[in-house]
């Protein structure tokens, strides 16, 4: 499966899943083994016509609390409380990252997304980057999450050192060809 935010780790509670690929908020439980796998980097970023990207940065937070912000919703209690890097008054929220990527891409909003979702639109001029005042630390840090006794068996541990082999490749280091 894939999910939003919270789900995976509720199907490991709910014992569906034996490992999780997951992005650990606050505490991850301690009856959890966790492995760091990769870090993926995110970007700020808008649609190239869209007002934000005609405003000459730093753009600070009364600027960007005004604009509608394009945010990942979880369905599940998890991540309940927790507010993710919400900035602006007026939100839209999407179950995932691709749907959230076409409302970015039709101006929309905008948003912080994984850098290598968004690299191709950036360099094509579909997006644009935004320099904000404030560089809040919004890469996420990918763990490899299972119960603790229970390890991957072999096919587990053949895809995590896959994944890891390969996720490098796909992400990339952040850079832009333009930076």
């Amino acid at each position: 499966y894939t999910e939003g935010l919270g789900g995976a780790e509720q199907r490991l509670r709910d014992g569906v899943a034996r490992i999780w690929l997951y992005v650990p908020f606050g505490t991850i439980g301690e009856n959890r083994d966790t492995e760091y796998l990769i870090t993926i980097p995110t970007a700020p970023v808008v649609a190239s016509d869209h007002p934000l990207a005609s405003m000459p940065g730093p753009l600070g937070r009364e600027v960007l609390e005004q604009a509608v912000q394009l945010v990942l919703t979880d369905r599940t209690p998890v991540t309940n409380g927790l507010s993710g890097g919400i900035v602006s008054h007026r939100t839209w929220r999407f179950a995932d990252l691709t749907t959230r990527l076409d409302f970015l891409l039709a101006g929309f909003g905008w948003c912080h997304m994984p850098l290598h979702m968004v690299r191709e639109h950036i360099e094509a001029g579909r997006l644009k980057m935004l320099d904000l005042k404030e560089k809040s630390g919004r890469d996420f840090a990918i763990h490899v999450i299972n119960e603790r006794g229970r390890p991957p068996g072999r096919a587990g541990r053949w895809l995590i050192d896959d994944l890891r082999r390969r996720l490098p490749e796909c992400v990339g280091h952040g850079l832009l060809a333009t930076a």
